[in-house]
């Protein structure tokens, strides 16, 4: 049977206090990833500042059913160093159908705010087209650079 899938955007940080946001923040964020490395716990008030600031930030939380799944984090612009909005992150451990629909929540979001083209970093250890394939539904996916660590 289909669960229901729903993605809310999330502007209260008070959402965090729920167990089921709690369990998804540390899948979505592993101790050693790319944003929030120290891990969900560790980060709880720099994602709670996130939640906070509509006007820098899209914080979307996904549901199948009654099991939080899903996250996106969209930042708008703050100066002209980087003029497109950055997806910061996107965690989903539930199906295509909540994927398509934080997809869809990331853009209409970008498109509200008056943009057309949107950054979105692959923080994975998957290939590069296979991270490109959870946005192709926003429109045309062109790779422009990647990111490299130097370890000194």
């Amino acid at each position: 049977m289909k669960r229901k899938v729903r993605v809310a955007r999330v502007q209260n940080p008070f959402i965090l206090r729920v167990e089921g946001v709690q369990e998804l923040l540390k899948r979505a964020f592993p101790v050693g990833g790319i944003i929030f490395p120290l891990g969900a716990e560790a980060s709880a008030l720099d994602i709670a500042r996130m939640i906070a600031a509509p006007s820098s930030f899209g914080f979307f939380i996904g549901m199948e059913g009654h099991d939080f799944n899903g996250l996106a984090i969209v930042q708008l612009p703050q100066d002209t160093s980087i003029c497109r909005p950055q997806v910061l992150h996107f965690y989903n451990s539930g199906g295509i159908t909540l994927r398509n629909a934080l997809t869809s929540a990331v853009v209409d979001f970008v498109k509200e705010n008056g943009y057309s083209t949107f950054l979105a970093v692959n923080g994975t250890d998957h290939r590069d087209l296979v991270w490109a394939r959870t946005f192709r539904r926003a429109g045309l996916v062109k790779r422009v650079g990647s990111i490299m660590e130097f370890e000194v």
